[in-house]
């Protein structure tokens, strides 16, 4: 999604293409609030902000402005915090469903990569 590359350009600081893709996202209709780290659209969804990932170095494929481009279909983003579970914890309920990877970010959610 246009939310999760806006994300990951932040976190590669690409600050240009970042702005280039909030600036499509507004034309759109969708208003993105940095304070509470949630998104609205016109048409009255909303939700929050996807998790910052930096770019991998290595593995995986680059996108416009080198950012890597993540699996959308394979990745699962979940808040960590007071009263949520570890990427340990994590790792072993989802383990049942081959989960490759469990990793935080550094703004608190925990990424968990499906094959």
């Amino acid at each position: 999604s246009m939310l999760l590359r806006r994300e990951t350009a932040k976190a590669a600081r690409d600050f240009r293409g970042a702005d280039a893709l909030r600036d499509s996202l507004k034309r759109s209709g969708v208003l993105i609030d940095e304070g509470s780290r949630t998104w609205r659209a016109d048409d009255g969804r909303s939700g929050m902000l996807p998790p910052r990932q930096a770019a991998p170095a290595t593995g995986h494929a680059r996108g416009q402005h080198g950012v890597a481009r993540f699996d959308e279909a394979r990745t699962l983003c979940a808040p960590l915090g007071e009263g949520s579970y570890g990427t340990n914890t994590l790792s072993r309920i989802f383990a049942p469903f081959n989960v490759e990877s469990v990793t935080s970010t550094r703004d608190g959610y925990a990424a968990l990569l499906f094959p």
